[in-house]
């Protein structure tokens, strides 16, 4: 398993620097020998803005992953600086401000004797998602990382609830850990809802909205087109729109969504529901967030229950049949038996939700 951080090259698109902006400078100085490094090359990757290195800090005794410009953008030369600083700064901030599982702690934000700017996070391990689906070479082994993709949409609706908009989601932004930890990677893009925008909001591509590629104004259904794509991607072994970035970029302004059925027959039918939600070309028809897109793939693949007693009940019958019919039947077997456990575990979801409601709407309403 690989054990590095995988940092997208996804850059801004520069925005006009602000004249004699002194943000870097407002950061305390790191003036202790607090960090030191660990044997052997202590780079675990580089990105568009920054390097991220491994090193162990002496004060807590554990190693940690170090985020820090590039020289390049610390130069008094360089006219960027300034704004790329700022955005560096976002980032961290950003970060912080996100007190959720799926997002890396940020421990501090400081400057060095020298002016660069670094802060200090969780050193985190496994692989990324991209990385995962690569390596699946069936629709079943791709479902076994839909907890993963579930998490991530969980995560955003977190980060929506803030005013957060993340703006580059994609699968080489999230990193699966070896024992089940998702986590979003990559807020160097973030937009915070009332404040300046200062990247422009450029993303990768394949996964960029149609009001991103028109530099029309982006808010958090911006991100649900994204996971949209991501799920697509996850159930077909590949993106919507392919081919060179015009053709793709032309295509999502343009064309129609290619039909998750066609591409492959097993799809989970209520999957594809949410796949077509959420990649509505207008913004006002997909889901109003990532959290509202997040109920939605409960219910499709356990059926989304109101009390705890009756979660724990039911998500344990549900699961089974759930995987077995709702993801199904992938591993093989003949139609009629994948249509009969299809229509099995749809009679298990729909019964779930119906107590469910019942729960919820009290005696002799359910």
């Amino acid at each position: 398993m690989n054990d590095e951080p995988v940092l997208p090259k996804t850059q801004p698109r520069h925005a006009e620097p602000s004249a004699g902006s002194t943000e870097l400078d407002t950061l305390p100085l790191h003036v202790e020998d607090r960090y030191t490094s660990v044997e052997g090359n202590d780079e675990l990757g580089q990105g568009g803005m920054g390097r991220v290195r491994r090193l162990f800090d002496l004060h807590l005794h554990r190693e940690v992953a170090i985020k820090e410009l590039l020289p390049e953008h610390t130069s008094q030369t360089n006219s960027l600086g300034p704004m790329i600083g700022s955005l560096f700064i976002r980032e961290a901030r950003v970060m912080a401000r996100l007190e959720h599982p799926g997002v890396v702690p940020v421990y501090e934000l400081a400057r060095r004797a020298d002016g660069t700017p670094f802060y200090a996070m969780r050193r985190i391990r496994g692989r990324s998602l991209a990385e995962a689906l690569g390596d699946c070479t069936s629709l079943a082994e791709r479902l076994t990382l839909l907890p993963h993709f579930i998490d991530v949409v969980q995560t955003m609706g977190y980060a929506h609830s803030q005013g957060v908009v993340h703006r580059d989601l994609k699968p080489a932004n999230v990193m699966v850990g070896p024992f089940g930890e998702t986590q979003v990677l990559d807020w160097g893009l973030a937009n915070v809802v009332g404040e300046p925008d200062l990247s422009g909001g450029s993303g990768t591509p394949a996964y960029m909205s149609p009001e991103q590629i028109r530099a029309a104004p982006v808010n958090v259904r911006t991100d649900v087109w994204a996971l949209g794509v991501m799920l697509f991607e996850l159930l077909a072994a590949r993106v919507p729109f392919d081919g060179t970035s015009n053709a793709v970029l032309v295509g999502v302004v343009e064309s129609p969504t290619p039909s998750l059925p066609e591409i492959e027959r097993d799809v989970p039918r209520a999957l594809v529901a949410i796949v077509e939600r959420a990649m509505q070309k207008d913004p006002s028809a997909r889901f109003a967030n990532a959290g509202e897109m997040a109920e939605a793939l409960e219910v499709a693949v356990l059926g989304r229950l109101e009390t705890a007693p009756s979660r724990r009940v039911w998500l344990a019958a549900l699961a089974a049949v759930a995987v077995l019919g709702l993801l199904g039947v992938v591993i093989g077997g003949r139609d009629a038996e994948r249509e009969h456990l299809q229509q099995s575990a749809t009679k298990a979801l729909a019964s779930g939700q119906r107590h469910a409601r019942g729960r919820a709407l009290g005696p002799g309403r359910g």
